[in-house]
């Protein structure tokens, strides 16, 4: 987990201190509240060389639910 704390930093990525999950619960998260989809067109969107989005898709900011 420190590895990729380390590395998210340093991409820019903020992850609160003491955040982490496994790849079960995220799984279960995406399936409860209807996620798949909308996850997967976001990641569609992103600039594929560096994996930023367009300032057009962060300024729409949707509510976490």
């Amino acid at each position: 987990m420190g590895e990729m704390f380390s590395r998210l930093l340093l991409k820019g990525i903020a992850v609160p201190d003491g955040f982490a999950t496994t790849a079960f619960a995220f799984e279960d998260f995406l399936t409860h509240n209807s996620l798949h989809a909308h996850l997967y067109n976001l990641v569609q969107r992103l600039d594929k060389k560096t994996f930023r989005t367009s300032k057009k898709l962060v300024q729409r900011k949707l509510p976490i639910r």
